[in-house]
């Protein structure tokens, strides 16, 4: 179950929000879908295309159309989950190596001026206080 964020909703994923432009992408896909489905509109051999019946010129021309519609679609969920991710930072690897690497100069600090160490909680950081309690 998800942890609650400030006390009272329940932190959510973002991929399931329903948002205006999953509603809009998802009508377009369901278009893309049922249209070429749909036969009694193609049904027949008039108009011709470069001596091509419209029942196979149609249909081919259905296969780019809903590639395009897919790929549409595919640029606004992509935008979508960029201004989500730009309005909520998560903290990166190379933040928390910096996070780590400032706690440990604390650390080497602390050992040089004869304060007290602390125990860490990060198993990685208790490895390396190890280490260095056996070069000593």
């Amino acid at each position: 179950m998800a942890e609650p964020v400030n006390g009272d909703e329940p932190a959510r994923d973002p991929r399931w929000r329903l948002s205006p432009t999953k509603i809009v992408v998802g009508i377009v896909l369901l278009v893309a879908i049922v249209v070429p489905l749909l036969v009694p509109t193609y049904s027949r051999v008039d108009p011709k295309l470069w001596g091509f019946p419209f029942f196979y010129w149609y249909q081919l021309l259905w296969v780019f159309l809903c590639s395009g519609l897919v790929g549409i679609c595919y640029l606004l969920i992509r935008r979508e989950e960029r201004r989500y991710a730009a309005a909520h930072p998560r903290p990166n690897a190379s933040t928390q190596a910096a996070r780590r690497m400032a706690d440990a100069q604390q650390q080497a600090e602390r050992r040089h001026s004869g304060e007290p160490r602390r125990a860490s909680q990060d198993p990685a950081d208790r490895d390396a206080a190890d280490q260095d309690g056996e070069d000593h």
